[in-house]
């Protein structure tokens, strides 16, 4: 429980439905623990530098700069979560399908092989 009230919920009500759902499905007991949820709950922003993500963003001086790089990996992590499956990313983070396909198309971001 302590893992989810620390968690920020930046995609709020249906991010933390999809999160317990999925840990759900996916838990090995009868109980969800701290590592049953998606990395980005257990693992965090900070945690990101720590496992040699790239978390070159926490450093950029630059809001808006910041801000694109961080969507950028964002998006890339859960892209490939979901085997570059757009649909089913943008349901999971909360966003209609084609916004999220305008977002990648703002961002550059390609799915690897399709450059």
């Amino acid at each position: 429980m302590e893992t989810i009230l620390r968690y920020d919920w930046p995609g709020n009500a249906r991010e933390l439905r999809n999160a317990i759902e999925r840990s759900i499905v996916l838990a090995s007991g009868d109980e969800i623990r701290g590592e049953d949820l998606p990395e980005e709950v257990h693992g965090g922003c900070v945690a990101l530098a720590a496992r040699g993500g790239d978390a070159a963003f926490l450093n950029e001086p630059d809001f808006r700069e910041a801000k694109r790089k961080f969507e950028a990996e964002y998006l890339s992590r859960r892209l490939k979560a979901h085997q570059w499956n757009v649909s089913k990313t943008a349901d999971e983070i909360g966003l209609h399908r084609q916004s999220l396909q305008e977002k990648l198309r703002e961002l550059g971001i390609k799915r690897p092989g399709k450059e």
